[in-house]
């Protein structure tokens, strides 16, 4: 089964690409599923949250590989690069999406070649030109998730998500296995089964602060920008009866740190809207969950399968064979591909 195959299977319209560092083949996996979409005769979407860095990489000095798309193509992309482009694009829509290197433009390729691509840097933004696409004929939209920013995974953008990763993240394999695992793990956090529950935390999440919600069901809310640095404000609103402590931005051990050493017990429930609030780091995601720390998500991600890049641009690089043999032995529940190799 192919990556796309994988896709059509559910019938996913929105899907994004995440790469866990840069020169992990994030690129390659993108061309990969266009070349794949082609194949089947479908007509495809692209766009990227921001901007993933320049055409080279400053690090290593290496180019970076290009989005190649074929005529039909729809894609929504800053009007610079369709003015430098080398294919012809029909202008389908100039959108209200503007970003600080210019306006976002939605156009249909009229030529097979490369292009740049560089969206919308909000999620709303993304969420906005991903579903004008579909109504332009798009049958598949795929967003490029731009480097650390693994916001494209989230459920209210998109339906589906692959995880890209591979030998860059470290020299030692067992190391990018365990950052990958870390990753993979914050991505399945479970999510709540209480309907009640969920619908409070619907009505409220929406706003800024933290929603705290009691065994009874009764809730207070504490307005704030952000909850970074206002632990104290937080437990001076925690109450013998809080069971949820819902926040609407993101969640940091710093905060799970200091609300666990003030109250004690592990009782209450931390929730956030999806994993890609998280911001934990593997050794404290392991130490909150053996001491019985609860994380639970209001909407799942739907990771639907990892690739893997065996080289490296440092100049070394794992055995391809082996490398998929140890992903594979850790991820039994997801499909595992090595898009730089014949055959999965």
């Amino acid at each position: 089964m192919t990556l796309i195959d994988l896709v059509l299977k559910d019938h996913y319209k929105i899907l994004s690409v995440v790469g866990m560092e840069k020169n992990v083949g994030k690129t390659i996996v993108l061309n990969e599923l266009l070349e794949q979409i082609d194949e089947k005769s479908l007509v495809p979407g692209i766009t990227s949250i921001g901007r993933d860095g320049e055409s080279k990489d400053i690090l290593t000095q290496t180019d970076k590989p290009l989005i190649y798309v074929s005529k039909g193509t729809l894609v929504a992309t800053l009007e610079m690069y369709l003015n430098i482009a080398d294919i012809e694009v029909e202008i389908l829509e100039i959108t209200n999406q503007v970003t600080s290197m210019g306006r976002v433009i939605i156009g249909r390729c009229l030529q097979s070649g490369y292009i740049e691509i560089a969206g919308p840097a909000s999620n709303n933004g993304i969420k906005n030109v991903a579903e004008k696409m579909l109504t332009y004929g798009a049958e598949l939209v795929i967003v490029d998730g731009a480097l650390s920013r693994v916001s494209s995974a989230s459920p209210g953008i998109t339906e589906a998500t692959i995880l890209a990763t591979g030998a860059v993240l470290d020299r030692d394999m067992k190391k990018v296995i365990s950052k990958t695992f870390h990753q993979v793990h914050l991505f399945s956090l479970r999510g709540l089964k209480n309907n009640e529950v969920i619908s409070l935390i619907e009505e409220n999440i929406l706003e800024d602060g933290i929603t705290f919600i009691e065994e009874d069901l009764k809730t207070h809310h504490l307005k704030l920008k952000t909850a970074l640095n206002a632990s104290r404000r937080i437990i001076e609103e925690i109450k013998p009866e809080t069971k949820y402590i819902v926040f609407s931005g993101s969640l940091t051990s710093k905060i799970i740190k200091e609300i666990h050493e003030a109250c004690g017990g592990t009782d209450v429930i931390f929730v956030v809207k999806d994993a890609t609030k998280i911001f934990i780091s593997e050794r404290e995601l392991n130490y909150f969950l053996k001491i019985g720390i609860q994380l639970r998500v209001l909407d799942e991600i739907n990771l639907l399968a990892i690739t893997i890049n065996p080289y490296s641009p440092y100049g070394y690089n794992f055995n391809p064979k082996a490398f998929m043999k140890a992903m594979k032995s850790y991820f039994e529940d997801i499909p595992v591909f090595d898009v730089l190799e014949s055959g999965y």
